[in-house]
């Protein structure tokens, strides 16, 4: 009997196993496929992160970015090991985020194995509910959406998953190594976006959840001892942060609704419709930012929604209902702790969206993501066992749950490739437009004079992709025109600035015309160029006082 047993034991690791190993491969191929063109463009912060990746592979070695509202270090220095082999481009940003996404699938597995064989006893239940959550966030639209783009916040999940796993792991075996590795992965999660600042906060409540002060104190010291490591490897960043407050925390209050100039004058109603916007954001409407989501879409679709709601209330509803030991064995304390640090978890992640400026804001929501898996995990868990109490066979449960799965991964990969992706909106909000107009321009350089509107010459994305050849630039107000005739001059507008451009044409002293690009579809208008050809640019004076670099001259009026 015990060889038999043994023999079932090694045959569910088996299936487990294999059926992890495909979870994984279809987190990666949702992150990776057509990466190439999709999305489109180079958002403005994707480039202003190659600048610092740039700066990374020339031997700077900084601790906090300032560029571009200032940026925590991790993802740059990940990326830049991508940046190495296929260059500083955007492909390889995007690689580096498609990676880390895929890697957090593994994690939120790793997390959500803990947290749920401290829930329950049975060990075969809590690893295929952890597997279904991590299938769930390989699936979830948002984390692929986000997945594909070279941003910071993509390593996010991926250490809270890592240092809340190895918390709970901590807590179940009572190792403390585990607890020390869940200090040094929370710390480093300070080092990923901002909303990692609030990662602690879940800890504060465990020993409360755990039983304490009754379990001798034990519960306490270990929240401490994780602590005191966490903040011992925040330690570097506090110290630049000491010093250089502006640049770590002046962008949290320019966004901040606490903020009057934000607020107007109503910080309360500020607030409340922060927080419902951002928990409508979960289930019933996403932001209408389409680099952020598919226009309008919540993070979680129906389905994933059902499983959500189911895990949610059946979690909620065990801790309460009775003061005895679980069925499984399981005491209330160790189920209280894990579903109060998973809500505080979604809480304290969703409080950076419910307190800045345009609710909701899936940037700064990206944090939950694990923790809503796994409880949409749970959901498919405790689903399954429901269905199995109510004599469902044992295909008709898998056909079940197959069948709904692969309903809201179809979803998936509708909407972010056959609706977001090829889309107008898509291809303007992710700034394919000044990708294809860089083109435009490192063409026009080699053989013109070429000055660009302040709007597009102060671009991160403009800037980046003209490096080698940049144009200059020119203000309305105070416009010089070369003397230069062995070239032609071409001012530059983006089309959203056409009415500047006849401006600018109706008020050179020489002929001029005007010329609107399209990208290379033809789809869209993206350039306005008012040419001067070189032979109607005004003659070079002859009577110069004095010669200056840059080909500027002095001369008598």
């Amino acid at each position: 009997m015990a060889n038999a047993a043994q023999v079932s034991r090694n045959y569910d690791k088996f299936w487990l196993a294999l059926a992890f190993v495909a979870v994984v491969l279809v987190a990666a191929l949702l992150r990776i496929a057509r990466l190439h063109s999709i999305p489109p463009g180079l958002f403005f912060d994707e480039a202003a992160n190659l600048f610092d990746i740039s700066d990374i592979l020339q031997g700077a070695h900084p601790i906090y970015f300032p560029r571009n509202n200032g940026r925590e270090p991790i993802f740059f220095y990940w990326a830049s090991l991508f940046a190495s082999l296929w260059g500083v481009n955007g492909y390889a940003s995007r690689l580096s985020s498609a990676v880390a996404g895929t890697l957090t699938v593994v994690t939120t597995f790793l997390c959500a194995r803990e947290m749920l064989r401290t829930w329950s006893k049975d060990r075969r239940w809590a690893d295929w509910a952890a597997l279904a959550a991590a299938f769930i966030l390989g699936i979830t639209y948002l984390h692929v959406h986000f997945s594909r783009n070279g941003l910071r916040l993509t390593t996010l999940p991926l250490f809270l998953a890592l240092g809340y796993g190895m918390l709970f792991r901590g807590i179940r075996r009572n190792s403390w190594s585990a607890l020390a590795w869940a200090g040094v992965f929370g710390g480093l999660s300070l080092y990923t976006y901002i909303p990692g600042r609030l990662a602690p906060i879940p800890l504060l409540f465990l020993p409360f959840a755990l039983g304490f002060p009754g379990r001798t104190w034990r519960a306490f010291w270990q929240m401490a001892f994780v602590g005191i490591i966490w903040l011992a490897v925040w330690l570097p960043l506090g110290i630049y942060t000491v010093h250089h407050p502006g640049d770590v925390l002046g962008h949290t209050d320019d966004v901040s609704i606490l903020n009057p100039v934000n607020n107007h004058g109503d910080p309360t109603g500020a607030v409340i419709h922060g927080i419902v916007a951002t928990l409508g954001g979960f289930s019933f409407a996403g932001p209408r930012n389409e680099d952020q989501n598919l226009a309008g879409r919540p993070m979680l679709d129906p389905v994933l929604s059902v499983f959500f709601f189911v895990g949610l209330i059946a979690m909620i509803a065990s801790t309460v209902r009775t003061k005895e030991p679980a069925t499984d064995g399981q005491t209330p304390s160790a189920r209280s702790a894990v579903v109060l640090f998973l809500v505080v978890w979604i809480l304290s992640q969703a409080m950076p969206s419910a307190l800045a400026v345009g609710p909701p804001g899936f940037p700064r929501m990206y944090g939950t993501l694990p923790a809503v898996a796994i409880i949409a995990g749970t959901g498919v868990g405790l689903s399954w066992q429901a269905m199995v109490r109510q004599g469902v066979t044992r295909i008709g449960t898998w056909a079940v749950v197959g069948v709904a799965l692969a309903i809201s991964t179809a979803w998936t990969v509708h909407d972010y490739f056959w609706v977001w992706g090829p889309s107008p909106d898509a291809y303007h909000w992710m700034m394919g437009d000044k990708v294809d107009s860089a083109t435009y321009l490192s063409a026009w350089v080699a053989r013109d004079r070429v000055f660009l509107a302040p709007l597009y010459a102060q671009d991160n994305t403009i800037k980046f992709l003209t490096r080698q050849s940049p144009a200059q630039s020119f203000d309305l107000a105070d416009l010089v025109i070369p003397t230069d005739r062995s070239r032609g001059v071409r001012y530059v507008f983006p089309t959203s600035e056409q009415s500047d451009a006849a401006k600018l044409a109706a008020e050179l002293p020489m002929p001029s015309t005007i010329e609107t690009l399209k990208d290379p579809t033809g789809r869209y208008s993206i350039l306005v160029s008012v040419d001067v050809a070189a032979d109607r640019l005004p003659a070079p004076p002859t009577n110069r006082l004095a010669a200056f670099d840059g080909g500027i001259a002095l001369a008598r009026a």
